[in-house]
């Protein structure tokens, strides 16, 4: 195996949006082993060698809801509201916010998104850059994606570094696999392969595209993207960034609670709409 670890540290051409969903309870951050009342958020973010930040939220509405008229009406949920699942909530920030010329390259998420054969379409025909993870569930070339994974050879993978996590830089074994559906002129189609190195069996797959010419420490980074983006949403440590606020705004109907999270994270006003 080759022993060369690249090291991700230029992201100056990574203009990347960040498809991402986080569910929120009232006083609570973490799972708490039981089903209860939360809300989930689809977020796109961007980020580039400037930062990164949320550009755009929805709140996911289940269908549960929105056919119940009478819940509606008491939560005060507006009329025009319709069910949309999460990766058509996704499509439609992005689309919104490729119309209203905000410059980006990448597109990363994860496999509720990038199992989305319509975002994936339309990302390609428009020319963008994806490197999506995706579901052992998903076919890809007519076989699914956890049969191709138990097909790979030993030989072939390259570990690389897809940046730094709470415990030091995020090192992993990596495979490309190109497919062999047709694709735009100069661009590539592969599946890239993460492997843990501590459980060899572990293992999570992503779809990528990109020109043809594109290394494949770009997808590593890509990939990695992802991670940072999602730790600092969740634990609202995003500067300036009134998070619940900024992601719930268009159906805000109720203010609770100032809340502290730790002594190192100002106060945020989360404005939770029931």
């Amino acid at each position: 195996m080759d022993k060369e670890i690249y090291q991700i540290t230029d992201s100056r051409q990574t203009k990347t949006y960040i498809i991402q969903e986080i569910f929120w309870q009232m006083f609570s951050f973490s799972g708490i082993g039981k089903i209860c009342n939360c809300q989930l958020g689809v977020f796109l973010s961007y980020a580039s060698s400037k930062g990164h930040t949320p550009i755009d939220r929805r709140l996911y509405m289940p269908e549960v809801w929105t056919e119940d008229k009478a819940r509606r009406e008491e939560a005060g949920v507006p009329e025009d509201l319709r069910f949309a699942t999460k990766p058509e909530l996704a499509l439609e920030m992005i689309q919104e916010a490729t119309a209203a010329g905000f410059p980006y390259k990448w597109v990363t998420g994860d496999c509720a998104y990038g199992d989305s054969r319509a975002i994936r379409k339309w990302l390609e025909e428009n020319g963008k850059c994806y490197v999506l993870n995706i579901s052992r569930k998903e076919y890809i070339d007519g076989e699914q994606v956890g049969t191709k994974l138990s097909k790979l050879p030993k030989e072939g993978w390259f570990e690389a570094s897809c940046g730094n996590g709470s415990k030091g830089e995020r090192i992993y074994d990596w495979y490309t696999l190109e497919t062999s559906g047709a694709v735009p002129e100069g661009f590539k189609r592969v599946i890239l392969v993460r492997r843990s190195k501590s459980n060899p069996e572990e293992m999570k797959a992503y779809l990528a595209f990109a020109p043809k010419d594109t290394p494949d420490k770009k997808f590593v980074e890509v990939a990695g993207i992802r991670w940072t983006m999602k730790a600092k949403v969740k634990w609202g440590l995003i500067s300036g960034v009134n998070l619940l606020h900024a992601t719930l705004g268009r159906l805000t109907s109720t203010k609770y609670a100032i809340m502290t999270v730790g002594t190192s994270i100002s106060l945020l006003r989360w404005w939770l709409w029931l």
